[in-house]
């Protein structure tokens, strides 16, 4: 049911996360895994980029109410720290639904780790 939710241009998005950009050296998944470490303003800007590059998924526009909220965090979780080439072997249906669970709880994440800078201190 979680991989039927996303339409093509959200779906596309979220097989780039696992696609290494020319020049580069890890995928976007992996970058976006990884939180701010210190409080500085650096960090902070990183922080803001890493909440603007999670919200262009558009997960969060995807209504996930209806789904056990439970598994929901299980696929996160999995793809949280698999590694991209694991994920991308998975079958799409699999690979769709936990790239999505993973985009949709990284922006709550992902904006606690920005607050979290602005105010130099773990808040939660």
């Amino acid at each position: 049911m979680l991989a039927q939710l996303p339409n093509a241009d959200v779906r596309q998005r979220l097989e780039n996360l696992l696609v290494i950009p020319i020049g580069g050296r890890q995928t976007p998944l992996d970058r976006l895994r990884t939180a701010p470490v210190r409080a500085s303003a650096p960090a902070l800007v990183d922080a803001l980029r890493r909440l603007d590059e999670v919200r262009a998924i558009g997960a969060d526009r995807l209504d996930l109410s209806g789904l056990p909220p439970g598994r929901v965090k299980v696929l996160a979780r999995y793809a949280a720290a698999a590694r991209a080439q694991a994920i991308a072997r998975m079958p799409e249906q699999r690979r769709v639904a936990s790239l999505l669970a993973f985009a949709h709880l990284l922006e709550a994440t992902a904006q606690d780790d920005a607050i979290d800078e602005w105010f130099g201190k773990d808040l939660r």
